[in-house]
């Protein structure tokens, strides 16, 4: 199985009613956008990180949020509102 075929099966990522071809769609973009990135911009990983954990939490996967939360403090421990978010999730 292809990484992208594991990641298409992850509901997780996706509301249950998008379809498989705009499954595959987001996930292209998501690829392009990583490519772009590469390590030039660590901002925009960080960024991209963040909104990651966002739609684990606006999806209610709030044990996945704060696992992908608490790997992101160790990795960017200066940021403040990620810890206020990690202690936010620790209660959910």
């Amino acid at each position: 199985m292809s990484h992208i075929e594991s990641l298409l099966e992850k509901t997780a990522l996706f509301p249950n009613s998008m379809s498989i071809n705009k499954r595959i769609i987001v996930l292209d973009n998501m690829q392009l956008l990583n490519e772009k990135i590469g390590d030039k911009s660590k901002t925009y990983k960080k960024e991209y990180k963040k909104y990651c954990i966002s739609i684990l939490e606006k999806q209610g996967n709030y044990a996945e949020a704060y696992n992908k939360a608490k790997e992101y403090i160790i990795e960017y421990p200066d940021d403040k509102s990620m810890a206020k978010e990690v202690t936010f999730l620790e209660t959910r």
